[in-house]
């Protein structure tokens, strides 16, 4: 059990994980299990947050797709630090040119500004 207080006490802010397209086929959008019981309890101890989502993204649909669904596990919530894109998928992303992933990159994180987000990667 994570004794919340104690951590809020050691650190400076979180970043948490919303959520991740799933290993494998890289096609099932998931919801972190912890992210909102970590969301609330840092909250109630103002703790300032900001979160990920680790992506498989390697098209712009896929990008699009990804940032709409984190855009869904967002909402309601408040962040003091950006919602990052997590880019490191060494099977699905491998295979792009850097030119390839930077539009698939760009296209997620123009998604989430447009949603009103700071996005970092």
């Amino acid at each position: 059990m994570i004794d919340y207080a104690k951590v809020a006490s050691q650190i400076d802010y979180a970043i948490l994980r919303a959520g991740f397209t799933g290993f494998g086929t890289g096609a099932s959008l998931n919801k972190d299990k912890e992210f909102e019981r970590h969301y609330n309890n840092l909250k109630a101890l103002n703790v300032p947050m900001g979160a990920y989502y680790y992506s498989c993204a390697d098209t712009t649909d896929d990008a699009i797709r990804e940032a709409d669904f984190l855009i869904k596990l967002l909402s309601g919530k408040q962040f003091a630090y950006p919602i990052y894109m997590d880019v490191e998928d060494n099977y699905h992303q491998k295979k792009l040119s850097k030119a390839a992933l930077s539009e698939v990159v760009k296209t997620f994180a123009d998604r989430l500004e447009k949603a009103g987000y700071y996005v970092g990667v």
